[in-house]
This record gives C-alpha cells, sequence and structure tokens, in this order.
C-alpha cells in the first residue's frame, strides 16, 4: 500500500506494492508538509516490502529519496547498505535554544545543586557558545554542537576530548535528563 494525499488525511491508494497475500506487508510515506518533500518519514513492514515501496516512490518522483531510518533498523539498514545506497547519519533535530541565558542558567544551577559542581561554566556571548571548567573552556558558534551535547543522545566525550576532567563533567551533567520536571517548560 501506498499512502498519498495533498489533505492532512491520506488517502489509502491501491497498488500491489506493500502486499503480501492480500495483507498489508509495508507501507511508507514521503512528503509530509513542505520540509519533508523527498523523505520518506513514516514507514513500516518487512524489509522487502519497505524496500519494494522505497523503490516504487522513487521511480514514481523520478528523482532520489532519503529515508529515515533510527539506528536500531539494522535489517533494512544492512539491506541498504549492500544495494549500495549512501548513508548519511545523523539526527534529527527539532530544537531550537530560543533563550540561551536563562536555559544555561537553569543548567548551571542543576550542576550545583543536583552534582555538586561549583565552577561549570555555560554562555552564550557574541555569537559563540562558551563551556568549560575553570582554564578549560570550550569555544564554538554552532548552535548544533551545543544542542548535540545538551540533549544527546551521545555523551560529549563522545563528540569530542575535552580532557579527562571535563570529559567526567560533562558526561555526568549531559544529555540533560528530559523527564525532570521542569526542563520541558523552559
Amino acid at each position: 500500500m501506498i499512502l498519498q494525499s495533498i489533505s492532512p488525511f491520506p488517502i489509502l491508494g491501491s497498488t500491489p506494492l506493500g502486499q503480501a497475500e492480500g495483507l498489508l506487508a509495508g507501507y511508507a510515506v514521503e512528503g509530509k508538509g513542505a520540509d519533508l518533500q523527498g523523505y520518506i518519514h513514516e514507514w513500516g513492514g518487512n524489509v522487502d516490502a519497505v524496500l519494494a515501496l522505497v523503490s516504487h516512490i522513487r521511480n514514481q518522483k523520478q528523482e532520489p529519496v532519503t529515508l529515515i531510518s533510527p539506528a536500531h533498523s539494522q535489517g533494512l539498514i544492512r539491506k541498504l547498505t549492500e544495494a549500495e545506497i549512501s548513508k548519511v547519519e545523523g539526527f534529527l533535530g527539532l530544537i531550537k535554544i530560543v533563550n540561551p541565558e536563562m536555559f544555561f542558567q537553569k543548567i548551571i544551577r542543576n550542576a550545583k545543586l543536583e552534582w555538586g559542581i561549583e565552577n561549570f561554566n555555560l554562555e552564550y556571548k557574541d555569537g559563540f557558545y562558551y563551556y568549560g571548567i575553570g582554564d578549560a573552556q570550550f569555544k564554538t558558534d554552532q548552535e548544533s554542537d551545543i544542542i548535540k551535547i545538551i540533549f544527546g543522545p551521545l555523551k560529549p566525550s563522545k563528540l569530542a576530548d575535552h580532557g579527562k576532567e571535563l570529559n567526567e563533567i560533562l558526561d555526568r551533567i549531559f544529555p540533560i535528563e528530559m523527564w525532570v520536571w521542569g526542563w520541558d517548560s523552559i
């Protein structure tokens, strides 16, 4: 089955793709909204059905498509790799820090109260993000770097070597625990 629609409610198209013995074996949704044109962002089913649907969507569009897949979809990733389909690893990032001063103050306060870390620095000034302890200060002009450190999913020490002491501190603080009351309302 292929889900196709120009409205918010999908219309079930009829095609033998994605079906096995008359039962739904897979589905794939491409192009929900202006920002996901050319992206298969919702899919499921057995690997062969999903691959057939990806191929069908690509043939219909007559242009490349990107399949968004979590890292744990190892069977699908293995099949795509065997077919020499290009792979780009990354994270979906729908996070924007709108008030860095207030947000960073909360992180620093939590580092002091929760972890007893008194000398942790995290600030945004003149287009740069600064973080560290004492003389071990790092800076970046990329908001995405700070977002990866704060929100993960990897531990900061896996992103860059900040030195033994700072790696231990950053890995203790980050990624922040989003289920802690109040983090979701900053």
